[in-house]
């Protein structure tokens, strides 16, 4: 294997993940929205669960960074195939 193949396999890993942020991000957005209008602004605080929402003490010790991304966008922090959310 030469250098080049190396690099080649690195692009195409790269623009593989690329797209799976996309539809990743495209899938957390459509749900954020549908819950929104269906439940009102307090939908996460109401409608997710325990752990995977934010009760647990685990989800305190995160660092204010986190926190903060956590606020804007509360999705983006779960786990959808984790098995958390029951």
């Amino acid at each position: 294997m030469g250098i080049f193949y190396i690099i080649g396999l690195v692009v195409v890993v790269l623009a593989v993940f690329g797209y799976f942020r996309l539809v990743s991000n495209a899938v957390r957005t459509l749900i954020a929205e549908r819950l929104l209008e269906r439940h009102g602004t307090a939908w996460w605080s109401e409608k997710v669960p325990g752990k995977t929402g934010g009760s647990s003490p685990e989800r305190g010790q995160e660092s204010s960074w986190l926190e903060e991304g956590q606020k804007q966008d509360p999705l983006g922090f779960v786990q959808f195939a984790s098995g958390d959310a029951k």
